[in-house]
């Protein structure tokens, strides 16, 4: 695998999501007389991680928007995905990040064989699109295009949280699909970065980093 130079290497954006769930532990307003039982959700601080580790990486400049719902002049359903990507007023890659498979892992082949369909009938349309809110502050919005070459993304984080023969059927099965408009990463494997028993290097140093993921992301954004 050609080395591809990181400017925030994999490692640490891996950190960040093993601090993130220690952060998510603890209650968010100090009391000693508090104790928290369940995490908070880190989904929405993983979207902001993943812009970040885009931001700082990729070669080129582009327009990140963490969130957004975005609606068509075509009868289209607003779609809302995690990050977007603009080029020069183009809409060039939105991308999807999960912290595990538990949430589909019964239905990751129809999940990628829907996006699919709906990102066909997206591209399919061929008038302006909004990107509503884009400054969440301002409420000010911005109309795009999209690019012709639009692909979702859909980022997973682990592997863990679910059987190896079930996720390796599914990755076959979406593979066979050839799908044109969804690229399906797997970021790690071994352990799930929610152990909190561990030191964060001792988790760290355990969990196998899929480089090659990363790069291929990176090579497919940048392509």
């Amino acid at each position: 695998m050609e080395k591809y130079y990181f400017k925030m290497e994999p490692r640490e954006f891996i950190r960040k999501v093993i601090e993130l769930y220690r952060e998510a532990r603890k209650p968010r307003f100090y009391h000693p007389s508090i104790q928290r039982g369940l995490s908070r959700s880190i989904s929405g601080l993983t979207e902001d991680l993943l812009s970040y580790f885009l931001a700082v990486n990729l070669t080129e400049d582009y327009d990140l928007f963490t969130d957004q719902n975005i609606t068509f002049s075509k009868g289209i359903k607003t779609i809302r995905p995690d990050t977007v990507i603009v080029k020069n007023n183009v809409i060039e890659h939105i991308i999807d990040i999960k912290t595990d498979f538990g949430w589909m892992r019964d239905k990751i082949t129809e999940f990628c064989r829907n996006k699919n369909e709906e990102l066909k009938k997206v591209k399919g349309n061929s008038g302006k699109v909004q990107i509503l809110n884009p400054d969440g502050i301002t409420k000010q919005e911005r109309v795009l295009e999209l690019s012709d070459d639009l692909i979702l993304h859909i980022v997973i984080i682990s592997r863990e949280n679910i059987s190896k023969e079930k996720l390796d059927n599914h990755l076959q099965n979406v593979k066979n699909l050839k799908l044109e408009n969804v690229e399906l990463y797997t970021l790690t494997s071994e352990i799930h970065p929610n152990i909190y028993e561990k030191p964060i290097e001792d988790v760290l140093n355990s969990i196998k980093i899929h480089e090659e993921e990363f790069k291929r992301l990176m090579d497919n954004l940048t392509s």
